[in-house]
């Protein structure tokens, strides 16, 4: 929904195939194995209140954070809908209650919200339901009493329920094209075959369609009720104001019925499932084997977390090591231990070629009867330790997470400090532990084999053969005025997506106007001379497409992702966002209020701090220097007649590509584009400025005191632009530093110590290009790291890299291409940005060989 964070966060998405290597605390689809504090850190445990109605309301101090962070836990997800199940009545629910308020008839509770300067998130799990605020302090009292009205006085129409719930329709229809989200809703349903946890938690289209308004109430009556909500806090706030505030608000509001606990056990498992589906939508086979597992409240869960980061849960893991880097059968491997509220699943996920995939799976059924039999060794046992705290401090830093993760231990285990504990327990563990939870719970005898591969052509009968369809192939047309149009028809769903990019970005701004071009992009979207803003949205809505804008270092642009069916009518949306956006004060003065607080908020982050001084004397007086967010002075102070002129110098059709991709007719939409874009202007400067950066002329060093716990060292190096060959050396080399595998994490973590974050990224941008190497660690190391640093670049420098080395991390890149550009999203991206930018639309068909050219002397 455009404007809304609103989705649905089902087990693919929250669980496997966002957060499959390392699970952050925060993930919506149940608390994941949170690791604890380290004992040397300075921890302030939550503070639990639980009002007479059963509200429970849990406050987490974070000094100096100028953001709090509010989430409402409803206790009720797709596994607790009685008799519901299988509808997805939860996240329809959640869908309803962003609609308006009868108190605020005309204005939505996101849009009160970013007028605040904050942002509100909905997601629907298997477990819970969750809302999270969050804004500046300043802004917090009246934040809750936007919760109060949110949660507690919805007005629910029947009309409204219908709409939404063809949104909801056409959102099943457009995930069924990701071979990830097929893979892991069979896994649920194989490995499962009584517990809820088995049916997708956005529901199935029969049931979901057969809701009515009746029911809706019904559920939302026993469901959202005091005694089944936690309200969490998280941030910079004052303790005796927020619980006054808390308690004049939600105190009086009746206790409810209580909803009922549908908890199902699952039977035993007593032997092997195998079950394999075909997808028109991939070409690469998607594998998973899974083990009946534990819930978090187990004490089991400890080494079997363990167990899954040796296993598949980093690039040094055995798995990695044996089917990735040595076999080169897989692209991806990993494993986590899911372990929700009950007890859940301990699973291996790849993807490979078709014919790589029987090979796999034997592979990984010998590791894991290896380990079983001859355990694993204490280094082992001390790096998957350090990897979990590792991941801890990361998923420590925000006020929502704190405020997440607090609310989901809670819910699950009662003890919203329950991270506190998880550490020490980890820290206790010997490997022998490791060794007899494989041999208690990883048993091929009962495991469950699932695949995802690409359909197979049925052999015809009869003599004559058909002609087979042709591979999906990119074309690309010039129409009048010089716009250039990227076409490639590929019918295996009824989907399209639709991308337009113009050059500007930062390349567009001066000093003068810094943020100008991020603040244009968050407007562009909010209305044109015959649509509000509301009136898009609600469109969008009901073609249950995807819809959003976009601006960077060298373009901007909107992306539009549509059923096939609607595609004329989003195209000549899209025509009338891009010739006549309205730019309504209104709207400027909202985006302006969100961008400063997200300017504040940036303060929170180290690494942004960091990057943004090191791009400032990377670039000196560049664009490339600015924050992508704008300079708040300059944000203030821009006006409606600049936003036009600005974003008129970029509309000319010399400075813009369209392309459309998927299931389409070529020359249909052809006419379409012509008739839908011909009025743009065919003449015009560019928008982007003519000088070039200035190299680097001297070393430069700048030091910033921040109240940080930890210490940020960065160190840049001004490169080559992106239509530069040296790129693909780049590449290699940034490969080789970084990842639990890479140079700097071998070489240097070991030194070190504790080091929260350290890496190497390559950057080529379309005037300019840079290299980052980053440590984040104590102040203590921080000398010692620079110098660490120096000494792996001299490595490079004088004895470049392996021959093993190269061969591996080839491999990994070109793994990563294919994989980027299997969905059309991918392959529109990239070729949009490649013709913008003058390297040809099909300049990615020239990857793999550039890669594999590159020499060992070409990368010293």
């Amino acid at each position: 929904m455009s404007g809304i964070k609103l989705h649905y966060i089902s087990g693919f998405l929250a669980i496997l195939f966002i957060c499959l290597i390392t699970m952050p605390v925060s993930s919506l689809a149940g608390p994941i194995n949170p690791p604890a504090s380290p004992s040397n850190q300075i921890y302030t445990p939550v503070e639990k209140t639980v009002l007479d109605n059963g509200l429970t309301i849990l406050l987490k101090q974070k000094n100096n954070a100028d953001i709090v962070s509010i989430v409402a836990l409803v206790k009720t997800g797709s596994a607790t809908e009685n008799k519901f199940l299988g509808s997805g009545i939860s996240h329809l629910t959640e869908h309803m209650l962003f609609k308006d308020n009868p108190e605020n008839p005309k204005s939505e509770i996101a849009k009160q919200i970013r007028f605040l300067g904050g942002d509100i998130d909905g997601s629907t799990s298997y477990d819970w339901t969750i809302y999270t605020i969050t804004l500046p302090k300043e802004n917090s009292l009246k934040a809750l009493e936007l919760l109060k009205v949110f949660l507690f006085k919805p007005e629910f129409k029947a009309e409204d329920l219908e709409k939404e719930k063809q949104v909801v329709l056409k959102e099943i229809n457009l995930g069924k094209d990701n071979p990830r989200k097929c893979l892991w809703d069979l896994l649920m349903e194989t490995s499962l075959t009584k517990h809820p946890y088995r049916y997708p938690v956005i529901g199935y289209e029969p049931l979901l369609a057969r809701i009515n308004l009746s029911e809706l109430k019904e559920y939302y009556t026993h469901a959202y009720t005091p005694g089944n909500i936690i309200l969490s806090l998280a941030g910079d706030f004052n303790k005796e104001k927020i619980l006054s505030k808390i308690d004049e608000l939600f105190a009086k509001i009746p206790s409810g019925p209580i909803w009922p606990n549908c908890s199902i056990n699952e039977p035993t498992q007593i032997a092997t499932r195998k079950v394999s589906r075909q997808l028109k939508t991939t070409s690469l086979a998607y594998g998973a084997i899974s083990f009946p597992s534990v819930s978090l409240a187990s004490q089991d869960m400890y080494a079997l977390d363990v167990l899954s980061s040796i296993l598949g849960g980093r690039e040094s893991s055995r798995l990695n090591q044996k089917l990735k880097e040595n076999l080169k059968i897989v692209y991806s491997i990993s494993a986590i231990d899911y372990t929700p509220q009950e007890p859940g699943l301990f699973i291996i996920t790849f993807s490979a070629q078709p014919e790589n995939l029987k090979q796999s799976f034997d592979v990984i059924s010998t590791e894991i009867e290896n380990l079983k039999v001859s355990g694993i060794t204490n280094p082992e046992l001390q790096k998957a330790k350090q990897a979990v705290k590792s991941a801890f401090l990361f998923s420590r830093e925000s006020c929502d997470d704190l405020a997440n993760s607090a609310a989901q231990f809670e819910a699950a285990v009662n003890n919203p400090d329950f991270d506190q504990q998880y550490l020490e327990k980890i820290d206790r563990l010997k490997a022998s532990d490791i060794q007899t939870i494989a041999v208690k719970y990883l048993n091929l005898l009962t495991s469950n084999v699932v695949s995802v591969e690409p359909t197979i052509q049925k052999k015809q009968s009869n003599a004559i053969i058909p002609p087979t369809t042709p591979e999906p192939e990119t074309k690309i047309f010039q129409l009048p005025g010089n716009l250039r149009v990227l076409l490639r028809q590929d019918k295996s769903l009824p989907l399209v997506t639709i991308k337009i990019a113009f050059l500007g970005g930062l390349l567009a701004q001066d000093s003068k106007n810094n943020g100008i071009a991020n603040l244009t992009s968050s407007v562009l979207l909010k209305g044109t001379n015959s649509k509000t803003a509301l009136g898009i949205s609600n469109l969008v809505e009901s073609w249950g497409a995807q819809l959003d804008s976009f601006s960077g270092n060298n373009s901007s642009g909107i992306y539009l992702k549509i059923l096939k069916e609607n595609l004329p009518q989003g195209l000549e949306l899209l025509s009338q966002i891009i010739t006549s956006p309205a730019f309504s004060l209104e709207e400027i003065e909202k985006e302006k209020v969100l961008i400063l607080a997200m300017l504040k908020q940036q303060k929170e982050d180290i690494f942004t701090i960091g990057s943004l001084l090191l791009k400032k004397e990377l670039y000196p007086n560049y664009p490339y220097s600015f924050n992508p967010l704008g300079d708040a002075d300059i944000v203030k102070n821009i006006s409606r007649e600049e936003i036009f002129d600005f974003y008129k110098k970029q509309i000319i059709k010399p400075n813009m590509v369209i392309s459309i991709f998927g299931d389409i007719e070529v020359q249909e939409t052809l006419e379409l584009v012509n008739k839908f874009f011909s009025k743009i202007n065919s003449t015009g400067p560019l928008p982007i400025i003519n000088i070039k950066p200035k190299p680097l002329s001297r070393n430069i060093t700048q030091f910033e005191i921040l109240e940080k716990e930890q210490s940020l060292y960065m160190l840049g190096f001004s490169t080559i632009s992106l239509n530069n060959p040296d790129k693909y050396a780049l590449a290699i080399i940034s490969e080789a530093l970084s990842g639990l595998d890479g140079r700097l994490f071998k070489n240097i973590r070991k030194d070190l110590g504790i080091a929260y974050a350290l890496g190497a990224q390559n950057s080529e941008l379309l005037e300019g290009g840079h290299f980052i190497f980053y440590v984040a660690t104590t102040k203590e190391n921080l000398k010692k790291a620079q110098s660490l640093v120096w000494q792996e670049i001299k490595k490079l420098k004088n004895q470049s890299i392996t021959v093993e080395e190269l061969g591996r991390i080839k491999r990994g890149l070109i793994g990563k291409m294919k994989i980027s550009l299997e969905t059309n999203d991918g392959l529109a991206g990239l070729a949009t940005f490649d013709e913008l930018y003058g390297l040809g639309f099909n300049n990615y068909q020239g990857f793999e060989k550039a890669i594999n050219s590159v020499s060992i002397q070409e990368i010293k």
